[in-house]
């Protein structure tokens, strides 16, 4: 198993800000004002209850349950998405930021980190190290203010970090949001992670986002095979306007050889596609193997263009053998 080697995270800009990434932030500050001018999964946090009047001033919010986990992201192949497989569990509870805060403090926001198919935990080996820094010049009552969080773990040997950043712009001292909060099912419109082992469009990059897209359509594909296997995927997905759409695959079941199974654990149902959703791939991964059959694969089945193919996995999800799709019903958006 691969481990991330640097793992960043990123929190959506609560109103527009100018200013550009900080040269050693990898560009997620730039990633940050785009995704406030309209990601591809921008939408309000899932599940955060309002907001404790007894916090004043700007603030994270974690909400029990709070979790996120990896996911699509343009070109990845299917293969580095199962490796690159992770999850963050958040500490519940509210965490004051000081307005202005003039030195380095230390914070504990991340649980636990689990990575790769046997979800080995990552050691935290210090308390993470948030710091600030005000993104403008002149009065710094009227303009936007950046919070980095530095959150190093080790895995396998190899240390690296989870990093965090958290713009809060003010209008005459007041924050035009003084919140942002995470829920059980998170969105990157308030909070992203990201992890950066490569650059964008490689498979060493890979992005934290909602581990069950609760709040965009639900489609379900109905794969009926010739040999009298079934497949139905529930899949998550939004058409995008541009760019390529939040797409997730977020429960499976069917009947393989006599062995019916239901899975619904996001590190055994895996998408990936191309920029614009092109080439769809789908993966479901068995553990316990049924018989020989370690996982399921196959593509474009959104499309029901052609009779299509189903492959059966090996233990190193290659292909064992396939089997004719005979019949696709899909059924969407819910």
């Amino acid at each position: 198993m691969k481990p991330f080697l640097r793992i960043c995270v990123l929190a959506a800009m609560l109103g527009a800000c100018s200013g550009s990434g900080s040269p050693d932030d990898g560009g997620l500050a730039d990633a940050v004002d785009a995704a406030d001018a309209g990601g591809d999964d921008l939408q309000p946090d899932a599940g955060c209850l309002p907001a404790d009047d007894e916090f004043e001033g700007i603030r994270m919010r974690f909400e029990p349950g709070a979790k996120a986990c990896t996911g699509f992201h343009d070109f990845a192949t299917w293969q580095s998405e199962v490796e690159m497989a992770g999850r963050l569990t958040f500490i519940p509870g509210t965490f004051p930021l000081e307005e202005f805060q003039p030195a380095d403090v230390t914070a504990d926001w991340i649980e636990r980190l689990e990575v790769g198919q046997d979800k080995q935990e990552a050691t935290k080996l210090d308390s993470a190290l948030l710091w600030y820094e005000f993104l403008e010049t002149g009065d710094p009552n009227e303009g936007c203010h950046r919070y980095h969080y530095e959150q190093p773990f080790r895995l396998d040997g190899e240390e690296f970090l989870v990093t965090g950043v958290m713009t809060f712009c003010l209008d005459a001292g007041m924050p035009r949001d003084p919140e942002i909060c995470v829920g059980p099912d998170y969105s990157r419109g308030r909070l992203g992670f990201r992890g950066m082992d490569g650059e964008p469009g490689t498979n060493d990059y890979q992005g934290f986002r909602p581990c069950y897209y609760n709040h965009i359509p639900l489609w379900i594909i109905s794969l009926q095979m010739e040999n009298g296997d079934s497949l139905v995927l529930h899949k998550r997905f939004a058409i995008p306007l541009g760019g390529s759409g939040p797409a997730r695959i977020v429960y499976a079941e069917g009947n393989i050889a006599g062995h019916p199974f239901q899975i619904d654990d996001p590190f055994r149902l895996v998408y990936a596609a191309e920029h614009h959703n092109w080439n769809q791939e789908y993966v479901v991964i068995f553990v316990p193997p049924l018989d020989d059959v370690h996982g399921l694969y196959t593509q474009n089945i959104e499309e029901g263009a052609h009779p299509g193919t189903l492959r059966y996995l090996d233990a190193e999800l290659n292909e064992l053998r396939t089997t004719i799709i005979a019949d696709i019903n899909v059924q969407g958006p819910l």
